[in-house]
């Protein structure tokens, strides 16, 4: 009789890894694939072992962090100006603050106004 496993090899996924890779603005569909597994085995290993799911957390936060503090910065160096008016990367740091904050783009934005449908 064999004492030969069956079935598919065991799959670690280290947390801090997923934490690294999360800081770097990849999504989990991108970390699975870097990492060689499937989608769904990454979101089963999220779902069975809450280090990881909390890793790729503190990931995020940690680039939400850094790209807020670069944002402060090249305002206060002068990179960035509103109403349409961009100097220098002030197109590119609009781009990222609505990436970050999580909503697109609308040509009025103004104090009180509901969004339209």
């Amino acid at each position: 009789m064999s004492t030969k496993k069956r079935g598919r090899p065991t799959v670690t996924v280290d947390p801090v890894q997923v934490e690294k890779l999360a800081s770097r603005w990849m999504s989990k569909d991108a970390i699975a694939d870097f990492l060689g597994i499937s989608r769904a085995t990454f979101y089963n290993k999220m779902n069975e072992d809450p280090q990881i799911e909390v890793a790729w957390h503190r990931g995020r936060a940690t680039l939400q962090a850094k790209s807020m503090d670069w944002l402060v910065a090249s305002a206060q160096n002068g990179s960035v100006s509103f109403r349409g008016k961009t100097t220098r990367c002030g197109a590119s740091l609009m781009l990222l603050t609505y990436k970050l904050l999580c909503f697109a783009p609308k040509a009025d934005r103004t104090l009180g106004s509901r969004p339209t449908t």
